[in-house]
């Protein structure tokens, strides 16, 4: 439930970025730029490995997103009592690359291109991402699962033919974990997010897009549901003999076994006595 509910914090709180988004001030109209959707994140044990996956789709109604290049990061770890950054001294990180990677040429951060054209408003292009961790990977217990969050950047070309003049313009989308703490505080002072203030600090960067996370913890014990399982087929067995028994004799052993049971109870808690009238 706890898992549950951590991630679900994390899925909220990316969605509430995305909708501040529809107040940018600066370039961009945040209804056209590049989605990033349908993002799914492993929950993992040290040592396993698993898949997080996204879309990105073209909103532009009039113009072509090409050469995109997608980069993701791996940057920071988090429980419900500490937060600590994945850098260089971070020992036993995870590794996230893009799918079909070998896992030795795996590290923190991967960044790949080579995807066709985006037309405008087709089909989204689904991303699949590689995440291993090993033994020593830091990780969260039962009840307070780890949260390692991944970053996101998308350079792109903005390809648009205006009047038989093609223009092609670069831009890049940014997650919240490429802008520095007090960069953020000071473009959501006001209402919405200044994309004027970061896009001069931020060259290019007309937009900001959700990032993610995925959860490493000690894997659920098998021994709780085996035991309710073994409790459960024994009760449906042993009624099921009872019901025989009574009905037609066929486990005299089972209602003699009753019998002394029931004995051994009174012999231990005597009757009361009865009150007179």
């Amino acid at each position: 439930m706890v898992v549950i509910v951590f991630l679900a914090a994390s899925l909220s709180a990316a969605e509430s970025l995305a909708t501040d988004t529809a107040l940018w001030t600066g370039p961009g109209d945040s209804g056209d730029t590049p989605e990033l959707t349908g993002f799914t994140t492993p929950v993992l044990s040290p040592g396993s490995s698993g898949i997080l996956n996204f879309s990105i789709r073209n909103r532009y109604p009039d113009a072509t997103v090409r050469d995109f290049v997608v980069a993701v990061e791996v940057y920071k770890y988090t429980t419900l009592d500490t937060a600590k950054p994945v850098d260089g001294s971070f020992s036993g990180a995870p590794a996230i690359c893009v799918e079909a990677r070998p896992r030795p040429q795996c590290t923190t951060s991967d960044r790949v291109g080579g995807y066709p054209d985006l037309a405008p408003n087709d089909f989204p292009v689904h991303l699949r991402f590689d995440v291993h961790t090993s033994p020593e990977t830091p990780h969260g217990e039962m009840f307070d699962p780890a949260a390692y969050f991944v970053r996101i950047a998308v350079d792109f070309t903005y390809s648009r033919s205006v009047g038989g003049n093609l223009n092609e313009t670069p831009h890049k989308l940014v997650s919240r974990g490429f802008i520095t703490d007090a960069d953020w505080a000071e473009a959501t002072k006001g209402q919405g997010i200044n994309m004027t203030l970061i896009g001069e600090r931020y060259p290019g960067v007309i937009g900001i897009v959700p990032e993610t996370s995925f959860t490493v913890r000690d894997p659920v014990p098998l021994w709780p549901p085996a035991v309710l399982a073994g409790l459960a087929i024994l009760t449906v067995v042993f009624g099921i003999m009872l019901w025989m028994n009574e009905t037609h004799g066929s486990f005299p052993w089972l209602r003699a076994a009753i019998d002394r049971t029931k004995g051994k109870v009174r012999k231990r808690i005597p009757p009361r006595p009865r009150k007179r009238s």
